[in-house]
């Protein structure tokens, strides 16, 4: 399977996909959810025709026909582009160094699906430090999320969504203090079954979650650093979450896409993780 490319944050739902999309990025990745995007930087932005110009000679001298841009902040751009080798599509990360440019990263490989957000951002401060790149089409098991951070000309991995995810990592504010955290899922026991009727009921409006653990991170200014137990208010939300979803597993009625699943005979694993987020919420109380 094949990826695409955004404020970066990129992640992927099978063990299949993980391993063929984490192998194309290191050789040559719109949460929902409570909290909001303050930090994330609009995933286009103005390019102006003299700068399209030359990105495309930068591009045409390192054998690219260019195709367009996808996100554009400051000085940094990705856009997509053809190698004239052979016409494949290819993600270009491209930084303006004086009056030429610089590649970034090597190429990433979309294929034929894009991701649903590329955006350059600012992890900790005011300034672009950091790129996302989300995918999220469980149908063809292509989910998760992609965070970079910027290095002088170079992007740095930071982030990607293992297999057992079936929700992309998301950026938030949680406190509304202007700091971003990656929030992340995990231990979600369909084994990569990510387009079941179950998921999607879940990650609806109702409960907006997943079937999985949610981790929260903060970033360090190099890396993100687990934080769990800084964000109790998160957590006791969490767990009334994780308790309704077990209720509801357990009442009857005629709408039940949870039943019958091979991967969710222990239905008690939600009230295992609603007391494990109870128990960080009472930890800073």
């Amino acid at each position: 399977m094949m990826l695409q490319w955004t404020v970066i944050a990129l992640f992927l739902a099978t063990a299949q996909h993980i391993g063929s999309v984490s192998a194309r990025f290191n050789s040559p990745t719109p949460g929902a959810g409570r909290g909001s995007y303050q930090r994330a930087i609009p995933a286009t932005g103005e390019l102006q025709e003299d700068s399209l110009r030359a990105i495309r000679e930068f591009l045409r001298g390192h054998k690219f026909r260019l195709d367009r841009p996808i996100a554009v902040q400051d000085i940094y751009y990705v856009v997509t582009a053809f190698r004239m080798s052979d016409n494949e599509r290819l993600a270009v990360p491209v930084v303006q160094v004086a009056d030429s440019f610089a590649i970034m990263h090597e190429p990433w490989q979309f294929g034929s699906w894009d991701p649903v957000a590329v955006r350059w951002l600012s992890f900790g401060g005011d300034a672009t430090d950091g790129l996302i790149i989300t995918f999220d089409d469980p149908f063809e098991g292509i989910l998760g999320s992609h965070t970079f951070r910027i290095d002088g000309r170079h992007l740095m991995a930071t982030h990607h969504d293992g297999g057992d995810s079936c929700r992309p990592a998301e950026l938030r504010d949680l406190e509304g203090d202007g700091k971003t955290e990656l929030i992340w899922y995990t231990e979600d026991p369909s084994g990569g079954d990510c387009a079941s009727s179950c998921h999607f009921a879940l990650r609806g409006d109702r409960f907006d979650l997943t079937a999985g653990w949610v981790n929260v991170s903060e970033w360090s200014g190099q890396e993100w650093v687990g934080a769990e137990a800084r964000y109790p208010d998160f957590y006791a939300d969490l767990a009334d979450r994780y308790r309704a979803i077990g209720d509801w597993l357990s009442e009857r009625g005629e709408f039940r896409p949870c039943d019958n699943l091979y991967w969710l005979k222990d239905r008690g694993i939600f009230d295992r993780w609603a007391v494990r987020a109870a128990a960080l919420a009472e930890e800073k109380r």
